[in-house]
């Protein structure tokens, strides 16, 4: 965020952020629902908005090598931070217009922290969720199915969500 409000001192490079952001969150929606008519027609392979195969293989090398060990917890605070920091590549598309966008919309601290919170949560109630379903008897294969069932909708959504946030930019850029 003190990048963010450094650019922001600098108008033309502000403007310049801001449209690349935008063009970005536009691009994104684009791929988002392209994914979601792939994903529809049974090709989720196909779709274009999923983790590397390099960082996937990577993921599963962290959960074998740390995931059996002795000392649980701190196998598993090391594995959540590893795959935490692997998957930016997928949480940093929505992660950083998002900051750019809290930044610009002034210094209320409050609504910042309820913005974070908001994105945070969008992130950790769907994990607790399949952690409750495999908590009670939910084999992975079925999670996996119901995961495909869903993606054109999750898809659907990121779109929307990609496009509802350029244009809030767009309104606290030039109408606010």
């Amino acid at each position: 965020s003190e990048v963010v409000l450094l650019v922001q001192r600098v108008p033309y490079l502000d403007a310049v952020v801001t449209w690349a952001i935008i063009l970005l969150c536009v691009v994104l929606a684009v791929l988002s629902a392209r994914d979601a008519v792939l994903a529809a027609r049974g090709r989720p392979g196909a779709i274009a908005l999923q983790l590397p195969r390099g960082v996937k293989d990577r993921i599963r090398l962290v959960l074998v090598r740390f995931g059996r060990t002795r000392w649980l917890v701190a196998g598993g605070l090391l594995i959540g931070a590893l795959i935490s920091l692997l998957e930016l590549v997928c949480t940093g598309q929505i992660y950083f217009p998002l900051i750019k966008f809290m930044v610009a919309s002034g210094g209320d601290r409050a609504r910042a922290v309820g913005l974070l919170l908001v994105y945070n949560a969008c992130f950790v109630v769907p994990l607790l969720a399949i952690l409750g379903a495999a908590w009670w008897g939910a084999s992975s294969e079925r999670l996996t199915a119901l995961l495909r069932r869903r993606m054109a909708a999750a898809k659907v959504a990121i779109a929307l969500f990609f496009i509802a946030l350029a244009a809030l930019m767009i309104v606290q850029r030039y109408v606010a």
